[in-house]
C-alpha cells in the first residue's frame, strides 16, 4: 500500500533524525520514540483494516456491484492497494 509505505518511510526518517541529533534531551528522545512507535502501530492496524475493506470491495466489484467498483477505483487513486 503506497500510502502506508510512504508514511512508514517518513517515520523511519524522523526516527533517524532524532537518534542522530546529540542536542536533543534524553527524555525528549524517549517521548518522541514512544510516540513514533505508537503511531507506527496505529498505521499497521489501519493498513490491515484497509486491506480487509479493499478485499471485500474487490469481491463485490467482481460480482458486478457498480458502487464497489467506484470505491475500489477511489481507493487505488488514494494509493491504497
Amino acid at each position: 500500500m503506497n500510502l502506508f509505505e510512504t508514511m512508514e518511510n517518513s517515520l523511519n526518517s524522523l526516527d533517524s533524525l532524532i537518534s542522530n541529533n546529540a542536542n536533543i534531551n534524553r527524555y525528549v528522545k524517549e517521548y518522541v520514540n514512544q510516540t513514533l512507535s505508537m503511531f507506527q502501530d496505529g498505521l499497521e492496524i489501519q493498513s490491515s483494516f484497509w486491506f480487509v475493506i479493499l478485499n471485500y470491495l474487490t469481491q463485490r466489484a467482481q460480482e458486478g456491484d457498480q458502487e464497489a467498483k467506484e470505491l475500489v477505483s477511489v481507493m487505488k487513486r488514494m494509493g491504497i492497494e
